[in-house]
């Protein structure tokens, strides 16, 4: 997504370093990855296979799942402060699974992006045109 909304925004440079990575694609990547983050998280929440804990039955000899809940993963409703006037609903319900995926989602777009800027910054000091060179098992690290 990142290399969408550098395709169709993107003309700034983010760093000399890396020309071809733009402001738009940090900040489209970012966005894109809050929104499908927290859309997958809210897809998964409502099964029980991907909360509840899995445990041995040994009178069936198989896995099952507690069907007991973890209150983390059942909706609350929370109130909209009246400060916020121009929301226009006052309540919303919301898991609170999905702040702490909303976090987990903040926190990649933002620190994510550096990864591929060291890569860069140690290709650039061992002068390595592509990691495929380096790592001789594939033709190019793109390809695994």
């Amino acid at each position: 997504m990142a290399h969408v909304f550098g395709s169709l925004f993107g003309a700034t440079p983010l760093i000399k370093l890396s020309p071809k990575k733009t402001w738009a694609d940090f900040i489209g990547g970012g966005l894109a990855t809050l929104f499908f983050g927290v859309l997958l998280s809210a897809v998964l929440v409502q099964f029980n296979s991907f909360v509840c804990p899995l445990e041995w039955n040994d009178v069936i000899d198989a896995v099952t799942t507690s069907f007991t809940r973890n209150r983390v993963f059942m909706p609350n409703t929370y109130n909209v402060s009246k400060w916020l006037f121009m929301i226009p609903f006052r309540q919303f319900t919301w898991y609170p699974f999905l702040w702490h995926s909303l976090v987990i989602a903040l926190y990649t777009s933002v620190v994510g992006p550096f990864g591929g800027l060291i890569a860069s910054a140690f290709k650039r000091a061992f002068r390595i045109k592509d990691f495929g060179d380096f790592l001789r098992t594939r033709r190019r690290c793109g390809s695994v």
